[in-house]
């Protein structure tokens, strides 16, 4: 399998996961609500996120997709 651009990894776990996909020499970016050990890449409410996007807001994930 082969992975062009960025891994995108959402809520519990991300940073285990940003390591290992960094460890296949995969760029990723983690967003989670807490940053407990200063390496969250988007510390953000993915579930209010998620609400704004449902009732037809303009979400946080959906702006920074442009971005990318």
């Amino acid at each position: 399998m082969e992975i062009n651009g960025k891994a995108h990894l959402l809520f519990e776990q991300s940073g285990t996961f940003k390591r290992e996909f960094a460890k296949l020499g995969i760029p990723a970016q983690d967003y989670d609500i807490q940053n407990n050990f200063g390496e969250t890449d988007h510390q953000i409410d993915l579930f209010a996120e998620i609400e704004k996007a449902f009732v037809g807001g303009v979400a946080y994930l959906m702006l920074s997709r442009r971005m990318i």
